[in-house]
């Protein structure tokens, strides 16, 4: 598939995006399938993600920044996935029989419906942990918080979703 070319697209632009997308495909790629439970859905979506920024790849003014403008990009075109439509959710306990027969499949499905219960505030700095490998360290200088109070944090949404 052949994109057009930026607007005002220099040689260093299309550089700039190649860098990009080699540095960050693969978190992005992690996170979508995260979001969507579904990996068919998730390679929409980050092809709607890409192809987004790069139609707004000039609006990226430094390359540090990257990664955060392009979790931001596909954040908004996941919640544009669920404008429109509201998914019903369907609850699993041990005396559903499909559950009892195999649960492995399931738990992917309850960990889903019990991180969209969570607040974003919530859900992020442990899907940055979790999915994205970083540590307490880059997850507070992230959110501009101390490293202790990022721990703390962590260990008390663990505790709680353990609870639920």
């Amino acid at each position: 598939m052949s994109l057009a070319p930026l607007r005002h697209a220099g040689p260093d632009s299309h550089a700039r995006f190649h860098a990009l997308y080699a540095t960050h495909h693969d978190v992005l790629k992690r996170i979508a399938r995260m979001l969507c439970g579904d990996p068919d859905l998730a390679d929409d979506l980050l092809q709607d993600t890409w192809l987004r920024a790069w139609r707004a790849a000039d609006s990226l003014n430094e390359l540090a920044a990257g990664k955060a403008w392009l979790v931001a990009i596909l954040k908004r075109e996941h919640a544009r996935l669920f404008e429109r439509k509201r998914l019903q959710r369907v609850e699993l306990d041990d005396r559903n029989p499909e559950f009892a027969r195999d649960p492995a499949p399931h738990h992917a499905i309850l960990l889903g419906q019990l991180l969209s219960g969570l607040a974003d505030t919530d859900r992020e700095p442990l899907l940055m942990q979790v999915v994205e490998g970083l540590s307490t360290a880059q997850i507070a200088r992230h959110f501009g918080v101390s490293r202790n109070a990022i721990t703390i944090r962590l260990h008390r949404l663990k505790k709680r979703l353990k609870a639920m």
